[in-house]
């Protein structure tokens, strides 16, 4: 599967609960986006400035669910704004 397809986005959401993307290829027409699957199940996105904060918020994102618990709607929101991202829809 090609994992820069627009297609692939509702797979990803069902396989593996995230998917990143670059700038163009769907939802932003500038920035870089990140999708994610919150723990109710939820798909959500946010774009940013920089491929380094979108990455950067992803990680961290991970790394709150090993340690700490569930990604809810309320850490999101909270890890998009400490990278400079904006919510998308």
């Amino acid at each position: 599967m090609d994992r820069a397809n627009s297609e692939a986005v509702p797979a990803v959401f069902r396989d593996r609960g995230h998917f990143r993307q670059k700038a163009g290829q769907t939802m932003a027409e500038t920035g870089f986006v990140l999708t994610y699957k919150l723990a109710d199940d939820t798909p959500v996105a946010a774009e940013f400035d920089s491929e380094n904060d979108r990455d950067g918020c992803d990680m961290s994102l991970g790394m709150y669910q090993a340690n700490l618990g569930p990604v809810t709607q309320d850490v999101w929101e909270r890890y998009v704004a400490r990278f400079n991202g904006r919510l998308l829809g």
